[in-house]
């Protein structure tokens, strides 16, 4: 966690640079109104009360630090040694503003800096690229998906602690507030080939308003939290809106009871018009002794749900090479799920 701990270094800084500051305030402060009250007693004859002569010295102490320099005659200081203490805490109060309080704050601002330039590190693709708006656990799978597909993407994002996670995982990303249309603009959306949404419901509803309206032929493809705001989503412009949780639900529930044939039992509200297929893969399939990335589901925009192998369910199997009495999980429309039966 290399970057957690350069934050971790860089608060540590702040902390212990802004303490010295304020310590070093204070002093200052104390200097001035004690040296102010000196010098009123005994070289400029101050008959006033204590309690007048104590906010005289505050007073003047933050007049003449932020040097200011404008108060009372009956406030400054008159003599020889209070003209000279003047010059004195006026220097103090300059090297406090120009010098102590930037270097106090220089760690965070260097920081910062360094956020911001490393977000240009990591080239925006301009065209035929998937826009990602959240880089939450779900968002962080689709990048995960879409890297092994090689496809282009970058991610929106509004949120500063996971965009430093972002600049961390080396994901190219959009700084701003995925709903409006200058933050949508510069993640080139007019020549985006997709936007999937991963944030709550009413954020992936704007999103979808903002997008379909710029760019009405636009596939979106929304998450779901709450089932019931599906006709919300669609009507927003979402083309197509999944529940992630219910659908995981329903794979584990298959596991639970050794469901291994025939279709996978999910409802029609949690995928739209998408289903899941299992395919028995035989000996004489096409496909054995082929790895599962390399046999063109991505082309036919099919998604491997997982591969049940001796009972096993493996849902992230793009490194493995397909064998004899695999079963295969794929997500698609019934179109998509009839064409690949030629390949099994």
């Amino acid at each position: 966690m290399p970057l957690q701990v350069s934050v971790d270094v860089v608060s540590e800084t702040i902390r212990r640079r802004f303490t010295l500051f304020i310590i070093i305030l204070v002093g200052v402060l104390a200097v001035g109104t004690t040296g102010y009250v000196i010098i009123k007693l005994y070289f400029e004859e101050y008959h006033s009360s204590g309690i007048e002569l104590a906010v005289d010295a505050i007073y003047w102490t933050i007049i003449t630090l932020t040097t200011l320099g404008s108060y009372p005659a009956t406030v400054a200081l008159t003599s020889v040694v209070g003209k000279v203490f003047t010059v004195v805490v006026v220097i103090m109060g300059i090297v406090l503003i120009i010098v102590a309080f930037p270097l106090a704050l220089s760690p965070w601002f260097e920081s910062r800096m360094k956020e911001i330039m490393s977000t240009t590190r990591v080239p925006l693709p301009k065209s035929n690229h998937v826009i990602i708006i959240g880089y939450s656990d779900v968002g962080k799978e689709v990048v995960s998906n879409l890297r092994n597909y090689e496809i282009d993407f970058l991610v929106i994002e509004n949120n500063q602690a996971k965009v430093r996670e972002m600049i961390s995982d080396e994901v190219p990303a959009v700084i701003g507030d995925p709903t409006r249309e200058v933050v949508l603009e510069k993640a080139h959306l007019d020549r985006a080939i997709a936007i999937i949404s991963v944030e709550d419901d009413s954020v992936n509803a704007f999103v979808a308003l903002t997008a379909s309206r710029l760019r009405p032929d636009l596939r979106i493809v929304s998450s779901i939290q709450n089932i019931g705001n599906r006709t919300i989503l669609k009507r927003a412009g979402t083309t197509q809106a999944l529940a992630p949780k219910s659908t995981v639900g329903a794979l584990l529930a298959s596991e639970a009871v050794g469901r291994r044939k025939g279709e996978l039992a999910l409802p029609a509200q949690v995928l739209g018009d998408l289903s899941v297929g299992h395919f028995h893969v035989s000996g004489s399939s096409n496909v054995v002794g082929k790895g599962v990335g390399d046999v063109g589901f991505d082309s036919l925009q099919l998604m491997v749900v997982g591969v049940w192998r001796h009972g096993n369910f493996v849902v992230d199997p793009h490194g493995w090479t397909l064998k004899d009495g695999d079963i295969i999980l794929l997500l698609g429309t019934g179109e998509q799920l009839e064409f690949v039966k030629n390949m099994f």
